[in-house]
């Protein structure tokens, strides 16, 4: 019986650390996902609006369907809210500011408040209050996505490998000690 030899991601031949990366994407789960949702949640109430339950996204693209929330605000007259009224509902939820992470002190809630920020920084003149919550869903969707394609991109495979000192057989099989 020969004696296995085992090796780190910087040892592995580009062929390998393909195979390995691949071996790795097959099991693969996103990292992020439980505090993008705790994000989105914590956004949905602070404004007093029904979380989107429906929502999937990964690195091609993102499926939500946002009616129930506009029939939701036409049902408690909130879509046409524009200028000072939108303004100053706004500043009331968030009246600690929208600045850094003001939601859930993860880095998803720059993304979600990013329209937000703009649109008060505006005077809230050219947008709806239906327009705006749609832009932020839709702005931090199109973020996650983005992040979901990093976390499993062959970078982030090898960023792993080295922080975690993952050795691999030489046919790419991580080895579990």
């Amino acid at each position: 019986m020969g004696i296995t030899e085992y090796r780190n991601i910087q040892q592995l031949s580009i062929i390998e650390r393909m195979i390995a990366y691949h071996y790795w994407l097959s099991s693969f789960q996103y990292p992020n996902y439980m505090k993008n949702k705790a994000t989105l949640q914590a956004f949905c109430v602070r404004l007093g609006l029904p979380c989107p339950q429906d929502i999937e996204y990964d690195d091609r693209g993102y499926r939500v369907n946002l009616n129930y929330l506009v029939t939701y605000m036409e049902q408690y007259g909130l879509c046409a809210m524009t200028g000072a009224e939108l303004s100053c509902f706004l500043r009331t939820r968030f009246s600690e500011g929208v600045d850094g992470e003001p939601l859930t002190g993860y880095r998803m809630d720059r993304a979600i408040m990013f329209s937000i920020r703009e649109a008060i920084a505006a005077g809230c003149h050219e947008v709806t209050y239906q327009t705006l919550v749609q832009r932020c869903v839709k702005t931090f969707l199109v973020f996650c996505c983005e992040d979901y394609r990093q976390a499993k991109s062959l970078r982030a495979f090898q960023r792993v490998a080295m922080r975690q000192r993952w050795m691999f057989l030489p046919d790419g099989r991580r080895v579990v000690f």
